[in-house]
């Protein structure tokens, strides 16, 4: 599989991650996962993917995180957080 055709512009993808990170270095959102509901908190575990082996991702804790989903009536849906930690 050709993965630089995983990086093609987020403006094609059906949903994406907004996050600012040191030097424009760009994480692509691969998959998410989490749950919400009424009166209570909520948490997501996102997969991301860089063609950057270099990207600081510690610069990145604390910092809010956006993801858009693009919806089928041609909307979009906007999760809002911020950045707790970072595993393998």
């Amino acid at each position: 599989m050709d993965l630089s055709s995983l990086f093609t512009a987020q403006n094609r993808r059906l949903f994406k991650l907004t996050m600012a990170l040191k030097g424009g270095q760009e994480l692509l959102l691969e998959s998410f996962a989490g749950s919400e509901g009424l009166s209570m908190d909520f948490g997501f575990q996102l997969e991301l993917i860089s063609d950057d082996a270099s990207v600081k991702l510690k610069s990145a804790i604390g910092q809010a995180a956006t993801i858009e989903i693009e919806l089928a009536t041609g909307g979009s849906r906007y999760i809002n957080g911020h950045v707790l930690s970072f595993g393998n």
